[in-house]
């Protein structure tokens, strides 16, 4: 067997030697937290143009086949005439013209008649178009769900009644 002998160094330890110098390690770290926070901010700009990018991809892509098929359909009720019963003479008009139908009654409703005109102490004509609602003229309420004589019914395009 030979006999190794570790070599233990008996010189003395001089501060300096060997350590990392102070100013580098600043440096170092200094300049490693302004590539860490730089690449941070770019990250950020990058998830950000990502996250507006599918967003608008999402707003104002072209929509999903079953939304413009529904949307088409709901545009073809809303601008279409339809007989919905032929015998009562119940029909679906197109919604415009169903908002013309509504403002002209609404405004046959409070023509004021003579006699409202010539009452000092009216200030606004009933609606049906009398004076008194017993004077053979239809209350408001009757005015409203009465349809008018020789008048086709209509409905509202979601099926709902109207005049």
């Amino acid at each position: 067997m030979s006999s190794h002998k570790s070599e233990v160094s008996h010189e003395p330890f001089v501060p300096g030697e060997g350590d990392p110098e102070p100013l580098g390690t600043a440096v170092t770290v200094i300049v490693g937290a302004i590539l860490v926070y730089v690449v941070i901010i770019l990250l950020q700009g990058v998830f950000y143009r990502t996250q507006e990018a599918e967003v608008a991809r999402k707003t104002f892509g072209i929509p999903p086949q079953d939304l413009t098929l529904a949307r088409s359909t709901q545009l073809e009720v809303l601008s279409s005439y339809r007989w919905l019963d032929q015998p009562r003479g119940v029909v679906r008009v197109p919604i415009d013209r169903a908002m013309e139908l509504v403002i002209q009654e609404s405004r046959a409703l409070v023509t004021p008649s003579p006699a409202a005109m010539g009452n000092s102490d009216s200030h606004a004509a009933p609606l049906g178009g009398g004076s008194m609602a017993g004077e053979g003229h239809a209350t408001p309420a009757e005015s409203a769900t009465a349809p008018h004589a020789n008048a086709p019914h209509v409905t509202a395009p979601d099926g709902g009644a109207g005049h």
